[in-house]
């Protein structure tokens, strides 16, 4: 969907569209930021992002918090009636599963992350009980170096005591 249409939709202007998009730009995809095509392109995904800017912006909230409520993942799904015609009865259905994919993979990465850190905590002590283990076998063949002499030392004395 054009600016046009997304201004329209949410009762905004273009520029506000635009603005918003500019300002937010992590929040929306590369087409909605025209990276794409010449023109924006909004999907599905960023007509929530722009209801949730315009929600928040009703209730008089900084450029600040938005910022933090949308890369906290805090969106408002619920769009204007007007946008379930235009988008499709299941186009929130999609959205959803793409939101709940995302925050999976987010948990994902975030789990695979905390297990990177464990294993080089583990990789670290492990590190450590190898070296100790090598100072053992060190000080295992010392001993008994040293007892294969008195050993020997003491089959001597008693070969020449006879």
């Amino acid at each position: 969907m054009r600016t046009g249409k997304v201004a329209k939709l949410f009762g905004v202007d273009t520029n506000t569209v635009a603005d918003w998009t500019l300002r937010f730009s992590d929040f929306f995809t590369p087409e909605a930021r025209g990276e794409i095509h010449s023109q924006r392109e909004y999907q599905p995904e960023d007509l929530i992002v722009v209801n949730t800017i315009r929600m928040e912006r009703k209730q008089n909230a900084t450029w600040e918090k938005i910022q933090a409520d949308l890369a906290a993942g805090h969106r408002v799904t619920q769009l204007p009636p007007e946008a379930m015609n235009i988008q499709g009865d299941n186009a929130m259905q999609i959205y959803t599963e793409l939101r709940t994919l995302q925050l999976e993979l987010k948990g994902s990465q975030e789990e695979n992350a905390r297990l990177r850190a464990e294993l080089g905590t583990k990789d670290s002590a492990m590190s450590e009980k190898e070296k100790e283990i090598r100072e053992l076998e060190r000080a295992v063949g010392r001993w008994q170096a040293m007892a294969e002499m008195y050993e020997k030392m003491w089959k001597d004395e008693k070969g020449s005591d006879k």
